[in-house]
């Protein structure tokens, strides 16, 4: 079996191309004021213990906050705006083309302190 870099991760979710989906099962019925989620793309996973992979993306108007526990470990980048990332008692401002990640159990807030949209795309590794 190959071995998985971020590269080949961030490279099958470009050929698997995007498909616009509804709100992700993942993300819970909590709905947050500004804030847009939208799930694109599931498909199999070949790492051991990680089913499947599920692209989503949410969208976060100026002012826009969420703050929810990690039900997978997963892999973010934001594509638009500036997103501050709260992780314990951490907060980092992540700019546009930036990755962070988190673990499943993990706390996390997301806010947008700008003047525009902020996006952060997800990378769910979905558990076997």
């Amino acid at each position: 079996m190959a071995q998985l870099t971020r590269r080949s991760l961030l490279a099958g979710l470009v050929v698997s191309g995007f498909v616009p989906g509804q709100t992700s099962p993942a993300f819970g019925q909590q709905q947050f004021e500004g804030v847009k989620r939208t799930r694109y793309k599931e498909f199999p996973s070949m790492i051991p213990g990680v089913a499947k992979i599920a692209l989503r993306e949410v969208e976060y108007q100026p002012g826009a906050k969420s703050s929810r526990t990690m039900p997978y470990t997963m892999v973010c980048e934001c594509t638009a705006g500036v997103l501050h990332v709260t992780q314990g008692t951490m907060t980092t401002a992540i700019n546009t083309g930036e990755f962070w990640t988190c673990h499943k159990g993990m706390e996390e807030t997301v806010d947008n302190r700008g003047t525009v949209p902020a996006v952060m795309r997800v990378i769910e590794l979905v558990p076997a």
